[in-house]
């Protein structure tokens, strides 16, 4: 009987060593590559392994024997299947784990590690509830790791976390980071942004949390910070009024609309349709002819994240 667990850990060891046997054979396209790779296994098909042989140097032909083992033993069982395609899809993450835990703990203990780490995620188990796995990873990391290896782990937790809901760039975080120059302030920076989701407050708000937090301990950084926050941000309402266009019949409605919204990045459909409205952004009932649209605008911006 095939170890859902094993065959985790293996496939993660697998796709290690193909990015490194990418990077030895041509490190610009190595990335790239490795991305195709996780695309192709991440939606099988009977075509993967003959397209995945363009991908596995020619100095490495046993890998392509092993991710053969791998799609064969995932198409058997559709626990595993489901479980290696979150790998799959989760591998970059995965990856800066595991680095963290080498460089902290040695490449022995790391693995041994790594394989509670993988075990805890219950990859195969799409019925475990968030709380219940993130116990039980903090757990094991508590328990096998020191204090600063901890709090690495937890910032790349947070990172990830701000990352996928509400689409802060991996660009805009090492902006954030250098500015900081602080891994404790940094993390609770990452926590406060993370509320902008987790407790539907404003963006204003949240940003007037962290200048908050920024000033009092660090106050010669709030003002480049808050540039980077500002540019982020700026650039996002650009981004929902490129694909808000088509919700507008009316041209001159919408334009008005990208002016209001470009002007205070920060502001909700509502409350720029308030300010168009009422000169201001006042507590007031959405305008009737407004209000499909503004709900159309929110349904927007709920599928791409929080705006």
């Amino acid at each position: 009987m095939v170890n859902p667990q094993g065959v985790f850990y293996e496939a993660f060891s697998d796709l290690v060593s193909l990015r490194t046997a990418l990077h030895a054979s041509n490190s610009e396209t190595a990335e790239s590559c490795l991305s195709q790779v996780l695309n192709l296994l991440s939606t099988p098909t009977d075509s993967t392994l003959a397209v995945l042989d363009q991908y596995i140097p020619n100095t490495h032909p046993d890998l392509h024997s092993k991710f053969k083992t791998l799609v064969e033993t995932s198409k058997a069982n559709a626990s595993t299947q489901e479980g290696l395609v979150r790998l799959y899809e989760s591998f970059l993450v995965q990856s800066r784990i595991k680095q963290i835990l080498d460089e902290s703990c040695g490449v022995a203990a790391a693995d041994d590690i790594f394989k509670g780490y993988i075990q805890a995620l219950q990859l195969d188990n799409p019925d475990s509830s968030h709380t219940e796995v993130m116990n039980a990873i903090w757990d094991l990391f508590g328990k096998r790791c020191d204090e600063k290896t901890v709090g690495k782990l937890k910032t790349l937790f947070a990172e990830e976390e701000v990352a996928l809901d509400i689409g802060l760039d991996d660009e805009t975080l090492v902006d954030v980071k250098i500015i900081l120059d602080d891994d404790i302030l940094y993390g609770e920076v990452l926590n406060t942004l993370e509320l902008h989701q987790s407790s539907n407050l404003p963006w204003n708000e949240v940003v007037g949390m962290i200048e908050q937090k920024v000033v009092n301990q660090k106050p010669e950084c709030w003002g480049e910070l808050n540039q980077v926050l500002s540019v982020w941000r700026e650039m996002q309402a650009i981004e929902f009024l490129e694909q808000a266009h088509h919700i507008f019949e009316d041209e001159a409605l919408y334009e008005e609309f990208r002016a209001a919204l470009l002007a205070e990045p920060f502001l909700t459909p509502e409350e720029v349709f308030a300010k168009i409205k009422f000169g201001k952004t006042v507590q007031q009932p959405v305008p009737n002819e407004m209000e499909k649209l503004v709900k159309k605008l929110n349904r927007l911006s709920i599928n791409r994240g929080k705006f």
